[in-house]
């Protein structure tokens, strides 16, 4: 379908994704974004799309023009450009340059902050670096793998394997049970039809030479965790086969509900790694996932049990010093007013109110 292509670094030029798998040198893998519904799945898959078609735009002077693949379920390719395009709307000046060659081709010079200039490079930026490849209406045929049938459509749609710089595909589950239901298969058949297209996904990678991201919705009690749960595929049903068939692993935790914040922690590389998790939240834009820094993430992890106050008034409080003065010595009437002394004057740290 392709040809071979040299190998290239997977990164997802997101700052906290590539953090957790800093020099995992890519060799076609695939990689994972699990976490259960409205955790950001899709909003980190918009991201790493709307980033890559930047690196794109900085290199097309030297290579030959790529593009990032973003393969979803949706039926409004806009709105999905819409999205990237927030995400990138959201970037400083710096951070734009920060892609983007010193060329005269460059249309946001580094003295130039005029927001239309710096609009009209970020939507020629999206339109050259990433095709956006809505499924809704796919025509899935009777024959092979629905990531078969995607991938022999992007052949045909991009031409070489030289206009790929990575594929993404959104809410795989989605893509799947629609080849499903266009092919009448039962319900039985989804956990198969899965593997399945992760095997053909890694084999596309590999041709390909580039990363290949998927979005997978976790299930079961993994929606019932705390936040600071640091959770990994295996805790959710039906989700051990999908791991295995991923190089690389990143699970969302659980927004809290006091601040918005979550956990990106990566639970499987191809090597041996341990990292720490990311403490990150929703932008106010919507479309951008940013880490949180400083004090504020140590308190996601140490936040102070709250204190109930006693309320006591003075006869109170006499009422019951007397009573403790009794307590090495006590009657059978006593017996009622010790534990109201021992809840309230003798309750383990632990437990105190």
């Amino acid at each position: 379908m392709f040809s071979e292509l040299p190998s290239s670094p997977a990164y997802s030029g997101i700052e906290f994704l590539d953090r957790q798998i800093a020099d995992v040198p890519d060799q076609g893998i695939v990689i994972g974004l699990l976490g259960s519904t409205g955790t950001g799945k899709s909003k980190l898959a918009r991201m790493i799309a709307a980033e890559g078609a930047l690196r794109e735009a900085k290199l097309r002077s030297t290579q030959p023009r790529r593009k990032w693949v973003f393969v979803c379920s949706e039926t409004s390719a806009a709105e999905i450009y819409n999205q990237m395009l927030l995400h990138l709307g959201a970037l400083s000046i710096d951070q734009v340059e920060r892609h983007v060659a010193a060329d005269p081709w460059q249309l946001v010079p580094a003295t130039d902050a005029s927001p239309v200039s710096r609009n009209t490079f970020l939507q020629t930026a999206l339109t050259q670096g990433s095709l956006v490849l809505p499924l809704a209406n796919f025509p899935f045929r009777d024959w092979g793998d629905p990531a078969e049938q995607i991938h022999a459509y992007l052949a045909s749609k991009l031409g070489t394997a030289t206009g790929i710089a990575g594929v993404i595909f959104d809410d795989v589950d989605s893509i799947v049970d629609e080849y499903r239901r266009s092919g009448n298969q039962p319900v039985t058949a989804q956990s198969r039809l899965l593997r399945t297209f992760l095997e053909n996904s890694r084999q596309m990678a590999q041709t390909l030479a580039c990363p290949v991201w998927v979005t997978h919705n976790l299930r079961g009690s993994v929606g019932r965790a705390t936040h600071t749960a640091i959770l990994t595929h295996r805790d959710a049903a039906g989700c051990r086969d999908f791991g295995e068939h991923l190089d690389g692993c990143f699970v969302l935790g659980n927004h809290d509900p006091r601040t918005g914040y979550f956990l990106v922690q990566c639970t499987k590389l191809p090597r041996s790694q341990k990292t720490a998790p990311a403490v990150v939240r929703i932008a106010r834009n919507g479309a951008t996932v940013e880490e949180v820094f400083g004090k504020k993430s140590e308190e996601f992890f140490n936040r102070p049990r709250r204190k109930k106050a006693v309320d006591v008034d003075e006869d109170a409080l006499d009422f019951l010093r007397e009573l403790a003065a009794k307590q090495q010595h006590p009657t059978r009437d006593d017996d009622l007013a010790n534990r109201v002394v021992q809840a309230v004057f003798c309750r383990p740290r632990s437990e105190s109110l």
